[in-house]
């Protein structure tokens, strides 16, 4: 393609070098223009609901707790005078990850329990975010990729508490894909080389979320949702249950009637021989490992010694003080 002799001197004048500027500096800020956030959301969505035909399985207890992996990249609109990724900015890409991993884990599921529930009760059945928290370990540099390890880490009677682990990119590898069989993968190789660092060091930052299933004005318990999903496996029988006063089977747990005090040393210790870290990237559990209830509830109440926390920030909504004291200023 040949250039006119004046098609160089319309390209070199004034409003043409802007509008090229404007145009690299908008792709260099895709993830921040407007309503870039809803596109990526609809798109996280629309990726993970195909036909069950097409669609590989996820509906299987093995795959409770594995995550899925987002990757981005921080954009010159989402750095702060600091230049690096601002705090603010994290949430929208949590956003995007947490939505991946509902529609992966759950998008099945969740069509089964929504049928399931819309038959018993009235009201439409529905996922809502009741609160997010994020804890920050390092800065994250202007064009630096990341990647965004999200998995659900435990439930109680209302809230299902999800975890995302924000890492530098390409440093930590999974033991395997489960819908991706055919990626390659050194995850078992490199886990010898970060077993002893606790937290990891690849770790930007950490957020948990926890989200209620609400029927209605009615709340559904997130383990009635699981089952429904075909991501539990069978309770067992009361029976096999520990009783009041009586020790657990699963080590570090107290029995249901007592006071279910967790020894975080004995639980810590069981996870490593069961394969497991603190940090699940390091060897996420395959098919071939046996996922029972036992299994699933031990893995329920580690996790919950860390989510009880976040529950209990619950209460800082009577610290509010309203208008029985003077304020500084309003601005």
């Amino acid at each position: 393609m040949k250039l006119r002799p004046g098609s160089l001197v319309t390209l070199l004048q004034p409003e043409s070098i802007w509008r090229l500027l404007a145009f690299i500096f908008a792709i260099l800020n895709l993830k921040s223009l407007p309503f870039a956030w809803h596109v990526r959301l609809f798109h996280g969505l629309l990726s993970h609901i195909r036909p069950r035909t097409v669609r590989p399985a996820t509906s299987a207890p093995f795959t409770l707790f594995q995550p899925i992996i987002t990757s981005s990249r921080t954009s010159i609109l989402e750095c702060d005078y600091n230049v690096h990724k601002s705090n603010s900015t994290y949430f929208s890409d949590l956003d995007v990850s947490r939505l991946h991993h509902i529609a992966c884990l759950m998008s099945l599921g969740m069509g089964k329990a929504r049928k399931k529930f819309n038959n018993e009760r009235n009201g439409s059945f529905n996922i809502m975010l009741g609160g997010v928290t994020c804890t920050f370990k390092k800065e994250i540099k202007p064009f630096e990729r990341f990647e965004i390890w999200t998995r659900v880490l435990s439930w109680d009677q209302k809230w299902l508490y999800i975890v995302s682990h924000v890492v530098k990119s390409k440093v930590v590898q999974p033991r395997g894909y489960t819908l991706q069989p055919w990626k390659k993968t050194g995850g078992g190789k490199r886990r010898a080389e970060h077993v002893q660092a606790t937290p990891h060091p690849a770790i930007f930052a950490t957020s948990v979320a926890k989200y209620v299933f609400k029927q209605g004005r009615v709340t559904i318990a997130p383990e009635s949702v699981l089952l429904a999903s075909d991501l539990l496996p069978p309770r067992p029988l009361v029976a096999e249950q520990p009783s009041a006063g009586q020790e657990s089977s699963i080590p570090g747990v107290a029995g249901e009637g007592a006071s279910q005090i967790i020894n975080p040393d004995t639980v810590t210790s069981q996870l490593e021989s069961l394969g497991q870290s603190v940090f699940p990237g390091y060897l996420i559990p395959l098919e071939s490992e046996v996922w029972d209830w036992q299994r699933v509830e031990h893995e329920r109440r580690y996790g919950m010694t860390m989510a009880k926390h976040m529950a209990g920030l619950d209460a800082l909504h009577d610290a509010f003080t309203a208008d029985d004291r003077p304020a500084l200023g309003q601005y």
